[in-house]
């Protein structure tokens, strides 16, 4: 049974490379390959963690223990089993690790053998706590996230145009929606109760389920809009603050929402947050395809991607989508689908009041405004 698991995600393996599409973190992997540290691949499930590790390598170990035939073996035996089917190797990829008791440990011990360890999980905050105690300064962190829309044009093997984006917009960057063709809501849905039952609920055993379903359907149907904790326990029928604060911590982790801080406020559960989903398919789904909140959205998680620190401004009837830190200032940036002469001077009130060197991004502009478009802000276009 384990060797028949192991021939089967050989196979895997070859298959994924034949077919990989490479991604934008992809350098960031092989600079680090051949280093003395365990690579942590972290992201969403479905994002392509898996097709990441073996599409950056090429003669490696492929371990998935997400398969049971696989779990039911001590870790030992498994790395004997595999050195049968697989040969000597060098790089050893463990694949959603976190389903492997004590697996820090043992991959701990084949980095201080000289093997080259690759580490995937969906889950962010199991990783970095068992990290913290024995893979101390000897890991790095990657984090993968569905296809910007960059990497959606290279797998469709097109050129942009604002259509596209718009499409992009839309139905998202999952890789199996993109690539696939898979119908766009069945697969979200069927995502987010995976993403619920086998990152959440299976690892974390939550008393309210119910609630805690009702509270992720109730974050991403007001995406961009300021939570307070009142409104999130109403929106959910949780009873408590502290189950509140543990559901979200929860669904963070199993990277389905992202949050965002007031930029001047203290601690987030003295003020409301806004939260967004982890790809815009969750909100067309959820919120209906309205294009100003999918391009925020979509906004929103490029610039994760880019690695800003970023946060939202809210001042009385004074309002900026986002406050993007860049060196040592705060930049403010406002989102449009359609700028227009009637919504001119609302969108351009906040960058107008907090700096010169705030942008608005529009999808389309009617005015004479230097609005940065958002076309060629996806397409790498620096603030």
């Amino acid at each position: 049974m384990l060797r028949e698991a192991l021939l089967e995600a050989r196979d895997y393996a070859e298959k994924v490379r034949k077919k990989y599409l490479r991604r934008e973190v992809e350098g960031t992997l092989k600079g680090w390959l051949k280093k003395d540290l365990i690579k942590v691949i972290t992201g969403p499930r479905r994002a392509g963690k898996t097709w990441l590790s073996i599409g950056s390598t090429k003669d490696e170990v492929y371990l998935n223990f997400e398969d049971d035939r696989i779990l039911r073996y001590p870790p030992e035996e498994v790395i004997k089993a595999a050195r049968d089917v697989f040969g000597e190797k060098n790089v050893w990829i463990f694949d959603e690790v976190q389903h492997l008791s004590r697996w820090e440990i043992v991959v701990e011990r084949m980095r201080r053998k000289g093997y080259d360890v690759i580490v995937t999980g969906s889950n962010s905050s199991l990783l970095s706590k068992e990290l913290s105690t024995i893979l101390t300064g000897r890991h790095i962190d990657i984090t993968v996230l569905p296809f910007s829309f960059r990497e959606f044009l290279r797998a469709l093997r097109a050129k942009p145009t604002t259509a596209l984006l718009e499409e992009y917009l839309k139905k998202g960057g999952y890789p199996e929606v993109v690539l696939k063709r898979f119908d766009r809501d069945t697969y979200i849905r069927m995502l987010f109760t995976d993403i619920l039952t086998k990152d959440v609920i299976f690892r974390y055993r939550p008393k309210y389920v119910e609630a805690l379903r009702e509270l992720a359907l109730f974050i991403i149907r007001h995406t961009g809009s300021p939570l307070s904790i009142e409104n999130m326990l109403r929106g959910s029928g949780i009873g408590s603050h502290h189950t509140l604060k543990k559901y979200l911590t929860y669904l963070q982790e199993a990277f389905l929402i992202f949050p965002l801080q007031p930029a001047f406020g203290r601690y987030w559960s003295k003020g409301p947050l806004k939260f967004y989903p982890v790809d815009p398919a969750f909100v067309a789904v959820e919120k209906g395809e309205r294009m100003g909140v999918l391009l925020e959205t979509a906004v929103f998680l490029e610039l994760k991607r880019r690695g800003y620190s970023v946060y939202y401004y809210r001042k009385g009837d004074l309002e900026c989508d986002f406050l993007v830190k860049i060196g040592e200032k705060l930049v403010p940036i406002q989102v449009t689908y359609h700028l227009t002469l009637e919504n001119l001077r609302r969108e351009t009130a906040c960058i107008k009041k907090l700096g010169k060197r705030g942008k608005v991004i529009a999808l389309h502009n009617d005015t004479d405004y230097p609005a940065l478009s958002a076309l060629s802000f996806f397409l790498g276009e620096v603030l």
